[in-house]
């Protein structure tokens, strides 16, 4: 019992660092371009315009909410075929628009902003992990000037700008579930399957065929349970009994 969750607990440990390191990777490396975006109302005059960037491994939510009615959002989703419309439940558990505290920091930046005659950027939620998203972090609006830019706050990862607007390089350490636990059993079984794997298939075709598990040495005619006379370490076991046509 102790052998086999010690032998489960390593090798999830192995899908977890490969998981890992994945979804690093692909937040480091992996640059996301524009697919699209959705449209999504929360209250009577309100709604959030969110903008989707994607690449492998790799996906950013850039959101801002925006004045209009039930009507008027409708009206711009008939006008534009490429924004489709959506409800805050049907955005990514990572995506920080779904929050109401995220959406009302955010109205009252622009609010600021417009008052003191600077600009906000918009929040931005990363998350990476490859083939489903494992990892996330969010960057907050940041609040500028045309002379003073400040630097990025990012929450549950790190982030550095890169020199194209509004794309970052992140590291991430929020895992998003259940995203994170389904890679690691992924990458899990895949490295099994690569490293174990062939073996234990060459095992089980050895036994079948009634020879050595270890060397292969042909082990038919010798007692049940007899050690191997090449290798001294299989030991016999019965071949598989092909069954012939029942008789009807």
């Amino acid at each position: 019992m102790r052998r086999g969750i010690l032998f489960v607990a390593i090798w999830l440990l192995v899908g977890v660092t490969v998981n890992v390191a994945i979804a690093e990777a692909a937040g480091w490396f992996s640059i996301a371009n524009i697919k699209g975006g959705l449209l999504a109302s929360f209250a009577p005059n309100r709604a959030a315009l969110i903008c989707e960037s994607r690449s492998i491994g790799k996906k950013e939510l850039s959101w801002m909410t925006i004045a209009a009615s039930p009507g008027e959002v409708s009206q711009s989703v008939r006008m534009n075929k490429s924004i489709p419309q959506a409800t805050l439940g049907e955005l990514p558990g990572w995506c920080s628009a779904r929050s109401a505290e995220c959406r009302e920091a955010e109205q009252e930046n622009s609010r600021v902003a417009a008052r003191q005659g600077g600009g906000v950027s918009q929040p931005i939620d990363i998350g990476i992990g490859w083939p489903l998203v494992s990892l996330s972090l969010s960057v907050e609006p940041r609040l500028w000037h045309p002379v003073v830019v400040p630097p990025s706050i990012a929450h549950g990862g790190a982030v550095w700008e890169t020199n194209v607007v509004h794309r970052y390089r992140a590291l991430a350490w929020r895992p998003v579930w259940p995203g994170f636990a389904l890679n690691t059993c992924f990458y899990a079984l895949l490295a099994w399957s690569l490293i174990r794997g062939p073996r234990t298939l060459r095992r089980w075709r050895r036994r079948r065929a009634g020879r050595c598990i270890a060397c292969g040495y042909d082990l038919k005619g010798l007692a049940v349970g007899a050690v191997c006379p090449e290798c001294g370490r299989g030991s016999y076991r019965t071949p598989a009994v092909t069954r012939g046509p029942r008789n009807e």
